[in-house]
């Protein structure tokens, strides 16, 4: 009989959780999907749990802030390139995701109904690299052109959802290198800044603006 591995009780001890849960007894999920919350906590099933107990929760409480839709439904905002994901790795071996704020168009687009789903279907296909569940995420945000306009998202409920979908995510890390130049990120980081939790202000990096009179010192 073979000796199973620290993977495969944890994946178990995974299901066994989910068993007992009243909403996640109910879902149908195969090991793959199951291991991105396993690797992205080293495998620690209790913590994996309470992870994809978090996402479901925000899922059934905020579905607008979630796409059901394809991507050819939002082809014409894809073909935009708000967002790339080019071949190269960070030094940490994390896949890179590049935002193009100035590509966004607040005038035409929604955040929820338009920008929400164009990251769900780049995220989907990341996260079919373990290498984001077991390394994490690189992400550069070009603020180059940042429209004016995207300063009207920044609520204190939109960045309360956007920070909840970056923390239930089934991501080891992040890293967030802001780059290029824009009179208004001061104003937007000082929106923003208050609302992070401490894990990720000590993720992000600006390289454009390195004050540290509004950002605090960061590993390189």
């Amino acid at each position: 009989m073979p000796i199973k591995n620290s993977h495969d009780s944890s994946m178990e001890e995974l299901k066994e959780l989910m068993n007992g849960d009243e909403y996640l007894c109910k879902l149908h999920t195969d090991d793959i999907y199951l291991s991105r919350y396993l690797e992205c906590v080293n495998y620690d099933s209790n913590k994996a749990f309470e992870k994809m107990k978090s996402f479901y929760t925000f899922l059934q409480d905020s579905p607008e802030w979630f796409t059901t839709g394809c991507p050819i439904d939002k082809k014409e905002l894809v073909d935009k390139d708000m967002r790339i994901v080019p071949k190269e790795y960070d030094k940490a071996g994390r896949p890179i995701y590049i935002f193009k704020l100035g590509k966004i168009d607040p005038r035409i687009m929604d955040l929820a109904e338009d920008v929400v789903p164009v990251d769900d279907f780049y995220l989907e296909a990341l996260m079919l690299d373990d290498c984001v569940a077991k390394k994490g995420l690189c992400v550069i945000v070009d603020i180059a052109n940042f429209p004016w306009r995207v300063m009207k998202w920044l609520t204190p409920h939109n960045i309360a959802m956007c920070i909840k979908r970056i923390l239930t995510m089934p991501i080891k890390e992040y890293r967030f290198h802001v780059v290029n130049d824009s009179f208004l990120i001061h104003a937007a980081i000082k929106i923003i800044w208050p609302f992070l939790p401490q894990y990720l202000k000590n993720s992000v990096r600006i390289k454009a603006h390195d004050n540290e009179d509004y950002l605090p010192t960061m590993d390189k």
